[in-house]
């Protein structure tokens, strides 16, 4: 094995693996296996495999039930666990390993998927590892081979069952008769860890002493009986899918995701209501005079930021999860970065974007801003520009976002500072020079510029010209060339930003 070819070895199944909520046992499975088999396989023999697999795993019941989540009602907690292994499963990899498989779970199910494990190992010649904190006597039973840890250090590696007892015995632990093992050592190391370090480490130097040199020497008993005929070398491959199988499955999935949570649409369109009541509230039809362009100023700030905060909020609130999910795929070779960011891209903006596009159709008219076709299409491929441009901002900030938190930090942080730098709390000729570049890096200053030149033009300041003390030397197609540049260049660097975020680490 070598770091580039150790995971066409070994799958790994994490604690909490992520799946989609709303797709079904059934969908999960398919995906999976279209992306692993798709350049080998016909479609039949596919859906053959998956069927066997929802056999196996015993998921006939609830193959057409969703995954579910915190908010959905859906698969039990063992069901799951089963769904995501036998997601793994389908790779066909010789070695899975398996991080606390029973975490979480009650004792039966435990032992079904440790014994169903157990089986599937035998019948399919794989290795099966799992690290397993405290289990039952029937399930510590269920073992070949055992490795046991203290502090981090080896203290027994080797046959499973009686042999573990009689090892500790003959190394004077007392284990008790008709007691579950695995609580009997628990007992014995927590008597030794608080004792000193040559008792807390007693049982790893009596390892090193005699099971270590055991299992060196078996190690080179088998590479000895290695020939190159018998060595079987598995190449390695980038990615199982191509392209277009891995555009085309993450394409239909995300958006399965998005129309079956009608949640997603709902808050968007209750979001867009209640932004549109405030704005048409406060700016109703204000006028063409010095107080009403003013107010008509008000609304572009309110309204630019408003749809700043909204765009970047959708972004925040999923994409954290939803990476965690990407990485998990990618590590298993299933496809690349490139298939999955454009598929949800495809999907995510033009929902977006219709919402803004709305939302600028409602308050338009409501505000008393210029009221023709041409400036009103104006004032709505702004916006759209604008929305994309943030859409892309959010997106490389969420390359590098762990959790919800961290994200609502930073967006709280990037909107007061390019709120102050707008162009409106402080105009260009009142900023420190050594401040005042800093504004063309803001798309609020771009989308601002553009609006009020779109609507200021040729208006009634009754002799205050405020507008030109804030207006720059920048026309409407300078500003939309910048937020629809700034947008596609920071698409471009979300493939770089995820691809160093995912790359395999072992």
């Amino acid at each position: 094995m070598t770091l580039d070819n150790i995971q066409q070895y070994i799958t790994y199944v994490i604690q909490d693996s992520i799946k989609t909520a709303v797709l079904t046992c059934r969908e999960i499975l398919t995906s999976v296996a279209e992306l692993r088999y798709s350049k080998t396989e016909t479609p039949e023999s596919i859906e053959s495999r998956v069927n066997n697999i929802i056999y196996e795993m015993q998921l006939e019941k609830c193959a057409d039930t969703a995954f579910g989540d915190d908010l959905r009602k859906g698969l039990s907690g063992g069901e799951k666990k089963r769904v995501c292994i036998g997601a793994k499963l389908l790779i066909d990899s010789p070695i899975l390993l398996l991080d606390e498989p029973t975490s979480g779970l009650d004792s039966s199910t435990s032992f079904t998927i440790i014994e169903f494990l157990r089986e599937y190992a035998r019948k399919h010649n794989k290795i099966i590892l799992t690290t397993i904190h405290q289990p039952s006597s029937n399930i510590f039973n269920l073992f070949d081979k055992l490795i046991i840890l203290n502090h981090g250090r080896i203290i027994y590696q080797g046959l499973g069952g009686n042999e573990v007892s009689t090892y500790f015995e003959s190394k004077g632990a007392s284990m008790k008769v008709n007691y579950n093992p695995s609580d009997s050592f628990m007992r014995i190391l927590e008597e030794l860890n608080h004792g000193a370090d040559h008792q807390k480490y007693f049982f790893n130097q009596e390892y090193n002493k005699e099971k270590d040199i055991e299992i060196i020497n078996e190690i080179n008993n088998f590479l000895e009986d290695i020939t190159e005929e018998t060595n079987q070398i598995i190449e390695y491959v980038e990615t199982y899918s191509d392209f277009c199988t891995a555009f085309k499955v993450n394409f239909r999935d995300y958006a399965k995701t998005v129309q079956r949570n009608p949640q997603i649409i709902r808050v968007k369109i209750i979001t867009l209501l209640f932004l549109s009541f405030i704005s048409g509230s406060i700016f109703w039809k204000l006028q063409n005079n010095l107080e009403g362009n003013r107010g008509k100023l008000g609304f572009i700030l309110f309204f630019t930021v408003s749809n700043f905060m909204q765009q970047i909020i959708n972004i925040v609130m999923v994409f954290p999860t939803e990476k965690k999910q990407l990485i998990e795929d990618y590590n298993s070779n299933l496809y690349g970065v490139v298939p999955y960011t454009l598929a949800k891209q495809f999907v995510d903006t033009p929902l977006n974007l219709i919402v803004v596009f709305l939302y600028t159709a409602i308050v338009y008219f409501m505000i008393g801003m210029k009221e023709t076709a041409e400036n009103y299409f104006i004032f709505a491929g702004i916006y759209l520009s604008f929305a994309f441009c943030v859409m892309s901002i959010g997106i490389i900030f969420g390359c590098f976002l762990e959790t919800t938190s961290q994200g609502f930090t930073i967006m709280n942080v990037l909107t007061v500072f390019l709120f102050i730098f707008s162009g409106l709390i402080l105009n260009a000729a009142n900023m420190p020079n050594w401040l005042a570049w800093i504004r063309y890096f803001n798309p609020i200053f771009f989308c601002i510029q553009s609006v009020m030149i779109n609507e200021f033009e040729g208006r009634n300041f009754e002799g205050r010209d405020f507008y030109a003390l804030v207006k720059e030397n920048l026309d409407i197609w300078h500003c939309m060339v910048y937020l629809i540049g700034v947008g596609v260049l920071l698409r471009s660097l979300t493939f770089i930003g995820l691809h160093l975020v995912v790359k395999k680490k072992i």
